[in-house]
């Protein structure tokens, strides 16, 4: 196994990120992503760790962070959901790791908004032969009710007053609870040509009542043809939130990894080192 530290151009910014490629020819590859301000290892290096596990499958990755996190460049300004500014960079990368090793073809996973912009480029790109979305954010939030609970934070006083905090909030109030507007236009085209692939735990928050429901609506939504591509996987037993356990760490990690390997043929195109090793060229 060998990894290559990347700085990815995106626009006047670059973008930071670790591609993992096995010893041998990569047979496939796949494209980690971090929830909401962690870093491209993502909690307790799950990703480096699910990395190099792939290299053991013979499947190469890139993990990386986005904008304003860790070691790239550039400023966060919004970190809202759907934000075709964020996907862009996930799809700068995706095509910048898909060059480094020789592929046309990769897979995505992500937790939280990882899974969001997994989602988002099996639905966008060809390339995308499916996708892993982990505590997929499937619900908009009833603002109303997060306005509620907010009065009773103890940090109130400080998002009341501080006027990036409140403009950074500003999506989460005064809207009914939902399926995000986008979502199920990717859950259909990403099954028309790849597979799904959904975990959340029986434990976490995540995976209540009304999101069962948008989950059953969501196969049913689609031509009976598709429904055998899509997987939901229901982890018995403890929080994905944060990863704090590590036989749930074991059991993402796992997850991730299996279902990849199923997703590439034994065989790959030759002449991945030259390219990985010139960042692409």
């Amino acid at each position: 196994m060998k990894e290559y530290p990347v700085f990815v151009p995106h626009g006047e910014d670059r973008i930071a990120g670790v591609v993992t490629v096995p010893d041998e020819e990569p047979r496939g590859l796949v494209i980690l992503m971090a929830g909401i301000g962690a870093p491209r290892s993502h909690r307790y290096q799950i990703w480096t760790r699910a990395a190099r596990r792939l290299a053991d499958r013979g499947i190469a990755s890139v993990r990386w962070d986005y904008r304003g996190i860790g070691d790239s460049t550039g400023e966060i300004r919004d970190w809202r959901f759907g934000d075709p500014s964020v996907r862009s960079e996930a799809e700068t990368v995706a095509r910048f790791a898909m060059r480094a090793t020789g592929l046309d073809r990769f897979v995505a996973a992500g937790n939280c908004l990882g899974s969001y912009l997994s989602l988002e480029l099996a639905g966008a790109m060809p390339e995308c032969a499916g996708a892993v979305c982990i505590r997929l954010p499937l619900l908009e939030p009833r603002r109303g009710k997060l306005r509620h609970r907010a009065r009773g934070w103890k940090l109130g006083s400080a998002v009341r007053s501080n006027r990036a905090i409140r403009k950074l909030l500003q999506p989460f109030f005064g809207k009914k609870r939902r399926v995000r507007g986008t979502l199920q236009q990717s859950f259909a085209r990403a099954l028309d040509r790849g597979r799904l692939l959904f975990i959340y735990s029986a434990e976490d928050y995540t995976y209540r009542q009304a999101v069962k429901d948008k989950l059953d609506r969501l196969g049913r939504s689609v031509p009976p043809r598709l429904r055998e591509r899509y997987e939901l996987r229901i982890l018995p037993e403890g929080r994905l939130k944060g990863f704090e356990s590590l036989p749930i760490q074991e059991l993402v990690i796992g997850s991730v990894v299996e279902w990849a390997d199923g997703r590439f043929p034994a065989t790959a195109p030759a002449g991945l080192e030259g390219r990985a090793a010139h960042g692409g060229r």
